[in-house]
């Protein structure tokens, strides 16, 4: 019987989770979109955030769920506090078809080791961070972009490009037409 108690304990814990995670994402501050537009955000990873994962929920301007786009730690390299994260998932989840894409932003240390990039690469496609890259997950409805505004990187264990220090994205997810990224002239 303690066992069947400890289990709606836990489930309770993750429906609260759940909830708070989504309200943090419909939280974010609105503003006047693009058209074609559906979520925009800047997501920034500040070494020491051991626990970094920023998602949002991607809907219609009337309240149909897309799917859910963001980035979190992929990787770390060496021991100890903080964490010395090396590789940064950019990751889009779409509902139509069930699945998740993900594209690992690396720094130049995490790339240039084979055998860390090879297992990494079984994530997504093994992406170099730089300043000014922009990477692009299309989905069955929308299309997500992410462009990284700035890039630090710290010395760590492994050298000295082979930790971020922090990484700034712009995110942006793109409603599609006839499976075809809505493209506007600006």
């Amino acid at each position: 019987m303690a066992t069947f108690g400890a289990l709606l304990i836990y489930a309770a814990f993750f429906l609260v989770l759940l909830l708070l995670i989504r309200q943090r994402a419909t939280q974010r501050p609105t503003q006047q979109l693009p058209k074609g537009t559906l979520r925009q955000y800047t997501s920034t990873f500040n070494y020491g955030d051991d626990v970094f994962e920023d998602s949002i929920a991607i809907e219609t301007s009337t309240g149909e769920f897309l799917g859910e786009m963001g980035l979190n730690i992929s990787a770390t390299a060496g021991v100890g506090d903080p964490n010395k994260v090396t590789a940064i998932d950019f990751w889009t989840f779409d509902r139509d078809t069930i699945h998740t894409h993900t594209k690992v932003l690396m720094t130049p240390y995490c790339y240039n080791d084979p055998t860390l990039r090879q297992e990494l690469a079984l994530k997504g496609e093994a992406v170099l961070a730089t300043q000014g890259l922009t990477l692009t997950l299309p989905e069955t409805r929308f299309t997500a972009e992410a462009h990284i505004t700035k890039i630090e990187l710290a010395p760590g264990p492994k050298g000295q490009d082979s930790v971020f220090a922090q990484l700034k994205v712009d995110i942006v997810a793109k409603q599609r037409i006839d499976n075809t990224a809505l493209q506007l002239a600006t």
